[in-house]
């Protein structure tokens, strides 16, 4: 084990303030920080500076421009592909985000779930806090921890409802 002590009686005794790594734990880390170190220094971090997409190639181009030529002189198949290939490349914005797809309205339809979520939230922790007046340990350990524990789901719960949410909003901007 990492600890100074090494049996479960002799952990039992130790206080988080007492608790110390063995020094073969301490060297070894201090060895892996300046091993790091020295690697970091000599090769610094270099940020990607170029492109973040491509622009339509040559081949990409021919293809649309066979397409659009060959449709007046085809059948009603290539005409119906150059029609469609048409509407497609005619709707690329390279400059368009996915945000920019997004609902506006995402956060205007998840108010009422987050408003539901915070009262609830809030009548538990009004439960609690007359349970714990009743008990006659109101302000105690014991409501301080429910306290945090129903903080900690309603957290929980908030980034859950917003996750969804705006996955559900981000997979209909990518269709």
């Amino acid at each position: 084990m990492c600890l100074t002590g090494t049996s479960t009686s002799t952990q039992q005794n130790q206080t988080a303030d007492q608790t110390a790594f063995a020094p073969w734990v301490a060297q070894a880390g201090q060895s892996l920080y300046g091993n790091a170190s020295s690697y970091a220094a000599a090769n610094p971090y270099k940020q990607y500076t170029g492109p973040t997409s491509s622009a339509v190639t040559g081949a990409q181009t021919s293809a649309t421009n066979a397409l659009t030529n060959n449709a007046t002189t085809s059948n009603a198949n290539t005409v119906n592909a150059a029609n469609t290939v048409n509407s497609v490349a005619s709707s690329i914005n390279p400059n368009e985000t996915v945000q920019s797809l997004m609902n506006p309205y995402v956060s205007a339809t998840l108010k009422p779930t987050l408003d539901n979520l915070a009262t609830a939230e809030g009548q538990t922790q009004q439960g609690n806090a007359a349970a714990a007046t009743m008990a006659g340990a109101y302000g105690g350990t014991g409501q301080g921890v429910q306290a945090a524990l129903n903080g900690q789901m309603y957290g929980q719960n908030v980034a859950g409802a917003t996750a969804n949410a705006y996955n559900s909003a981000y997979n209909s901007a990518q269709t």
